[in-house]
């Protein structure tokens, strides 16, 4: 499990793991890859005050990574769980479609996407985050539809 993520946090890992396993029994696991190198530990994430472990190796490599493109999580994409915490936490949401502008999440918004088009009903965040919203349903070739005010704007079809 652990050369599939780069960077883990101790609750994501315990999901994977799943019930039968103790978080101390978790955390012992992921101490030893610690002790011996294939993990460090700390504050990996930027803006997540969440203690993380890493593979050593990647993240040496990481700054020759380009930076991710703009884009949108919809909720039935399989990695959607692992940020459930942050669509609470920041907007409110328990499932919705996630926005992410260099590669923070900044809006999450709620939509009905029946006869292709995309009709919002709900939106929270940054208003930057509109437009990867409309880049999202241009990308997709479906029209965007809203009466919601973003950045006390009417938003209308």
């Amino acid at each position: 499990m652990i050369t599939d993520y780069p960077i883990i946090t101790l609750k994501q890992f315990m999901r994977l793991a799943g019930t039968p396993f103790k978080p101390e029994e978790i955390k012992s696991v992921l101490n030893e890859f610690e002790q011996d190198g294939t993990l460090i530990k700390g504050f990996l994430i930027e803006d997540l005050h969440e203690v993380c472990w890493g593979r050593k190796e990647l993240l040496e490599e990481a700054k020759d990574i380009k930076p991710i493109r703009d884009f949108v999580l919809p909720p039935s994409d399989p990695i959607a769980p692992y940020f459930a915490d942050v669509m609470k936490e920041r907007f409110g949401f328990g499932s919705a479609y996630l926005v992410f502008k260099n590669a923070e999440p900044v809006a999450a918004f709620k939509a009905n996407t029946r006869n292709k088009i995309i009709e919002v009903k709900d939106y929270e965040g940054s208003e930057k985050g509109w437009r990867i919203v409309k880049e999202f349903a241009w990308e997709h070739q479906m029209p965007l539809e809203t009466e919601l005010r973003i950045g006390g704007k009417k938003m209308k079809r």
